[in-house]
């Protein structure tokens, strides 16, 4: 079942069109929310090209892709953001082809042509620079492999916005809250097929305790003995959605590893991308460990059997927070997909945001 039709079928039962002053969109809405929707999202230059295309949607076409993507739409038709991509969208195709690569774009006031000067002066009126008719660069690029940091430089001041932001759960439901206000009714996430979000509980990590019953630990790996283990815990002070992040910590005395899983129900056969977003400090392999860092899917049968496996390794070393996407298909034979967040070496990782979705 397409995008488009999941949408529909699922607006049309769920009785999203309560309000008189939502939008009705069209046909032709839901081709074009569709096409965007199916847009690569797994790097921020990819997502800001997906957010320049959703520029040119209507707002029926915006209140359909606020049910897939409403952290992307929310930006859209936020007032300041939406100047800040205008302007992008009026850059050329080379300098977009740059950004997409991944580069930085440093445009000085000296290369700016006479429309160009008058955007990014109504963009320092509104983001309120000071002297902002002073102006001396624009630079937009990769923040960390988790979105694009646009900044316009003034004489004594800047402004900064972070674009092509993640749908991380808990920003997505502030998104949604927003997006609800605007239209007058509550874009529906579509609930089945390509898009749809699949019950990975808690993947913020924002219940109360050490980890949601949802979350298990079992044994990653052991090295002669059981202690010292790796110390597995919530970190309230190093969030990137939300209240608080998973953390693991481990040195050169560590023996023992846990790793942290959830089992979630799927249909074999179905595509899948989990996402997630991680933080490394000093993480090294030292003595004998084993050099186990990643994201992971286990696919089950019915009898709990092993019957297929991916997984995204992880840069070791440090890094700032990043978005990491894993893409696999579940075999014809699976029930369920075993999430698995492991690093058996010396050093610290966060993880936050964790999302499980039908991919296209």
């Amino acid at each position: 079942m397409s995008f488009s039709t999941v949408v529909l079928a699922f607006l049309a039962s769920s009785g999203a069109w309560a309000t008189a002053n939502a939008p009705v969109p069209t046909d032709e809405d839901r081709a074009a929310a569709d096409r965007v929707a199916r847009m690569d999202a797994d790097s921020p230059p990819a997502r800001l090209v997906m957010q320049l295309e959703a520029l040119k949607l209507s707002e029926g076409g915006l209140f359909l892709l606020g049910g897939v993507e409403p952290v992307l739409v929310d930006q859209v038709i936020n007032e300041k953001t939406r100047m800040v991509l205008e302007y992008l969208a009026t850059l050329s195709g080379t300098t977009l082809s740059e950004l997409r690569a991944g580069e930085t774009v440093v445009r000085t006031t000296a290369i700016w042509k006479k429309h160009e000067k008058e955007k990014l002066l109504d963009i320092a009126d509104a983001w309120d620079i000071k002297k902002h008719k002073k102006l001396k660069y624009m630079r937009i690029g990769d923040l960390s492999g988790r979105s694009m940091r646009f900044e316009l430089v003034g004489k004594k001041d800047e402004m900064v916005v972070e674009l092509a932001l993640g749908d991380l759960p808990v920003r997505q439901e502030k998104a949604l809250k927003r997006l609800t206000s605007h239209f007058g009714a509550q874009p529906s996430p579509i609930t089945s097929g390509p898009g749809s979000r699949l019950p990975l509980v808690d993947g913020s990590f924002e219940k109360e305790g050490v980890l949601n019953a949802a979350w298990k630990t079992s044994k990653a790996i052991e090295l002669g003995n059981a202690l010292p283990a790796n110390d597995i815990s919530l970190d309230r002070n190093e969030v990137l959605d939300g209240n608080a992040s998973l953390r693991m910590n481990s040195d050169t005395n560590t023996r023992h590893w846990d790793m942290v899983e959830q089992v979630v129900p799927v249909t074999g056969g179905t595509s899948l991308v989990l996402r997630g977003n991680v933080k490394v400090k000093r993480v090294v392999r030292e003595r004998d460990q084993d050099r186990r860092f990643f994201m992971g899917m286990q696919f089950l049968d019915a009898a709990g059997m092993v019957v297929g496996e991916r997984m995204a390794n992880i840069e070791s070393g440090d890094m700032d927070w990043r978005d990491q996407a894993l893409h696999a298909t579940a075999p014809d034979n699976a029930v369920a997909v075993r999430i698995s967040l492991v690093c058996t070496m010396s050093g610290t990782v966060w993880f936050d945001g964790l999302t499980l979705e039908v991919g296209y």
